[in-house]
């Protein structure tokens, strides 16, 4: 199954904040609160503005999820949520591989449910290794090959 990814456009906030708000993408995400559409806007346009990365998922020219790469800190963190119809069929590995080509930094980190073990096991089939962990959460990062991202620097606009 083919997907394409393409940089967030004002058509696509509305998807994103009722994927993020959809019960199942709660269940299993860090920030399991819903969240009111102004609230979305304001968070969404202080995103883009700050550079991150903010993808869009699509398979047959329908959204069926996102790719976030967020700086926080000195670290990028990548997070997806994908359409409930949509996962387990190999496309969040897909997708996450295509939009590490977007990251021209040498890690990559995820925060990751413990009890959310599809997410686990993408990062881990993704070569994402755990770095520590605690009660809740899983710590885990990926080594971005350097000479993959310097090729890969002429395609940085979608």
């Amino acid at each position: 199954m083919k997907i394409k990814l393409h940089k967030i456009r004002k058509k696509d906030y509305y998807f994103v904040f009722k994927l993020r708000n959809d019960k199942s993408v709660r269940r299993i995400s860090i920030e399991q609160k819903v969240i009111k559409y102004p609230t979305h806007l304001e968070w969404i346009k202080k995103f883009i503005v700050k550079k991150n990365i903010f993808l869009i998922i699509k398979k047959k020219n329908i959204r069926i999820g996102y790719i976030r790469i967020e700086k926080k800190f000195k670290y990028f963190f990548v997070s997806i949520a994908l359409l409930n119809k949509y996962r387990g069929k190999g496309l969040a590995l897909k997708a996450l591989l295509h939009a590490e080509r977007f990251a021209f930094v040498n890690f990559l980190y995820a925060i990751v449910l413990k009890n959310n073990l599809r997410s686990i096991a993408l990062f881990k089939s993704a070569d994402y290794n755990i770095l520590k962990y605690n009660k809740k959460y899983l710590f885990m990062k990926k080594k971005i090959k350097k000479s993959f991202k310097n090729k890969l620097k002429k395609v940085r606009k979608l």
